[in-house]
């Protein structure tokens, strides 16, 4: 099949910054091979490599957000590499764990090694509630997943927090802090309503080339910073428009955002 590409409702909601409802949960998509851990070939004898720093991001986004697991590998792999990361009260707290078989991909194909896609819509279709069992609506508001393929998520592109593949080296441990930059920004993401919008103006693959965690950390939070000094911005060209609209239906003229003088009746 051909890779999907994004609806143009989704990109017309990614722009939205101020929404009428706001529902302050947040739900996290977790891709494991790749983004996690590093599983070594060959994969059926060896034992799953966790990636830098993966119990500490582990225990925030569980603290913080609802949890999905997605992984494009057979449902027994992924419990190999859930247990690999993630301890048994982790595991439990799992709302949903979608497989190859929820990917989309030619039919006839799900043996093969070819491209897969990851549709969030079918996450949305089937979790309804949160980790507390209380009703939820999950949407692209309010989803961000984990993945370290953009390819893979092109059906929502403004949802994707885009680690580097995690491929260990005799140095990797020393130099990989992607996972520690990444608990930086979801927790900017978990501030704000339309996660979208920020992720489509300040993807996290910006800071891809930062040489040092210290570096990633400043630039993470320069990057929040002048992305809530545009919504202050915004909200007082709103409420300027809407305090000039009021004057003028009340009849009154408005020159330069100054009250001039009031019409004849």
């Amino acid at each position: 099949m051909n890779a999907p590409s994004p609806t143009l409702l989704y990109l017309s909601n990614c722009k939205l910054q101020h929404l009428n409802f706001v529902d302050k949960r947040k739900l996290l998509v977790l891709d494991l091979n790749g983004s996690l851990l590093y599983r070594p070939p060959p994969r059926h004898l060896t034992k799953p490599i966790p990636r830098p720093g993966v119990k500490n991001f582990l225990k925030f986004a569980f603290a913080n957000f609802n949890i999905v697991v997605w992984s494009s590998a057979q449902s027994h792999n992924i419990q190999k590499m859930m247990h690999a990361v993630m301890n048994k009260e982790q595991r439990k707290q799992v709302l949903l764990c979608m497989t190859r078989e929820d990917v989309d991909f030619e039919e006839g194909d799900r043996n093969t090694k070819i491209q897969t896609y990851k549709n969030l819509t079918k996450v949305w279709q089937q979790l309804k509630k949160d980790k507390d069992d209380n009703p939820a609506a999950w949407n692209q508001f309010n989803t961000v997943i984990v993945d370290d393929s953009a390819i893979k998520c092109c059906a929502q592109p403004y949802n994707l927090l885009q680690l580097s593949d995690f491929q260990p080296s005799p140095t990797e441990k020393t130099k990989d802090f992607a996972l520690v930059c990444a608990i930086r920004y979801l927790k900017h993401l978990k501030r704000i309503p339309n996660v979208c919008d920020y992720i489509r103006s300040y993807p996290f693959t910006s800071i891809q080339n930062v040489k040092s965690q210290e570096e990633g950390l400043r630039e993470l939070d320069k990057m929040f910073k002048a992305y809530k000094r545009a919504l202050r911005e915004q909200s007082d060209r709103l409420e300027l428009t809407s305090k000039v609209d009021t004057l003028q239906q009340n009849g009154e003229t408005v020159q330069s955002g100054t009250v001039i003088g009031t019409t004849a009746n």
